[in-house]
């Protein structure tokens, strides 16, 4: 026993007592994920509960920021951050403090999720070994190999319910101690369409002519119909992506990643890849992200709205510019060493310039008071270096 059977086996008593009641996986498929979600509540709280914190610390940070405004290198970023960071571990606050929540729900989805994907090893109860003996006896393979031990996890259970119902009977006739576990096989009938068919393999078969097992020969009907899901899981996640922003409290640093191109890269690369799993894997998956989605963006409405993150403003951030300052915090403007241009390829260009800037300055000076401005010959002006060399040449 490992540790995702030590959460699998109470997950799985669960869904098929669902099963047994509703008749319909499609069902047991949206009560079993709202119980997921239910056990995920607390962890949920825990997160919000740090956005608020993350927030009440924002006009701190924005003072830290506008002290260091107007700069973009990378020294000045640094100085910032590392204050930055420093006022959070002061206010013992921390910008990972929901990152624990996350891990976990990500191993317990991880277990969830395999129960999903073998409906006939925890709702009808089949080992392992007496399912690759019915898979191999009704041919069934994962990537044109036989099932074995080795590749027994990569069997598509779902998709093999459809195999057996469609040969029942001589199932039975070959496994006749299978009669009471097949008793519990799920009803894999959601609006006409059969979630334990690919649409891949609907496509395939349209494209061939060949029968694709509880669909039949496959008409374009049949494609649009089995393409629903897939693509309605696509654009749920791409609107539950952006939505779920507005809902949530979102860093200064947050924010500048999400204009750049990488994160909108990030938003469309997610959704396209659900969009091909769920094209990949039996449509009774893209039905469990679908619900999944739905659910987990309900949970974060909800939660914003009974714990609102504080919104930040001009007063606040004032206020804490007094604070920090009568703390001994220095709040004026960083006065830090002149960057010098990437414009220029060689860095020696800028040996003149402090000559130049104090000639400058005196120029302006004299004009000031009235008086002429002596005029310097060519000769003795400080010359950059790009300009040397075209003399030179």
């Amino acid at each position: 026993m490992n540790l995702f059977d030590i959460i699998n086996i109470p997950f799985a008593y669960i869904m098929r007592w669902f099963d047994s009641f509703t008749g319909s996986y499609a069902l047991t498929l949206l009560l079993f994920t709202l119980v997921i979600k239910l056990v995920f509540v607390p962890l949920g709280i825990k997160q919000q509960k740090n956005q608020i914190k993350m927030a009440a610390l924002r006009p701190k940070e924005e003072v830290i920021r506008k002290k260091y405004a107007g700069r973009t290198d990378q020294a000045t970023m640094q100085k910032m951050q590392q204050e930055i960071v420093e006022l959070q571990q002061k206010e013992n606050v921390s910008p990972f403090g929901g990152c624990l929540p996350m891990v976990v729900q990500l191993v317990v989805i991880m277990a969830v999720y395999s129960i999903i994907r073998q409906p006939l090893t925890y709702i009808c109860g089949l080992g392992q070994d007496t399912l690759i003996e019915l898979a191999n006896t009704l041919g069934l393979t994962y990537k044109g190999a036989e099932i074995t031990a080795g590749n027994f996890a990569g069997f598509d259970q779902i998709n093999a319910i459809s195999v057996i119902s469609a040969n029942l009977e001589t199932v039975l006739a070959q496994f006749p101690d299978m009669a009471d576990a097949l008793s519990h096989i799920p009803n894999l009938s959601f609006f006409g369409l059969n979630l334990g068919v690919t649409p891949m393999e609907v496509w395939s078969g349209f494209t061939s002519g060949e029968a694709v097992t509880g669909v039949g020969v496959p008409t374009l009907l049949n494609v649009i119909a089995y393409a629903i899901i897939p693509v309605g899981c696509f654009f749920l996640q791409v609107g539950t992506m952006k939505l779920t922003r507005k809902f949530t409290y979102q860093s200064p640093a947050t924010q500048d990643a999400q204009t750049g191109c990488s994160m909108k890269i990030m938003d469309w690369t997610m959704p396209l890849m659900s969009l091909f799993f769920c094209f990949s894997f039996s449509s009774a998956i893209g039905l469990y992200w679908i619900y999944s989605n739905i659910l987990s963006f309900v949970q974060t409405v909800l939660l914003s709205k009974l714990m609102p993150v504080p919104k930040v403003t001009d007063e606040q951030i004032k206020a804490a510019e007094k604070e920090m300052k009568a703390k001994g915090y220095d709040t004026k403007k960083a006065n830090l060493p002149r960057v010098r241009s990437l414009h220029h390829i060689d860095d020696e260009d800028y040996e003149a310039l402090p000559e130049i800037e104090s000639e400058v300055k005196g120029a302006s000076q004299t004009l000031l008071n009235g008086e002429k401005v002596p005029q310097k010959s060519n000769a003795n002006k400080p010359k950059l270096k790009d300009e040397s060399d075209k003399n030179k040449k």
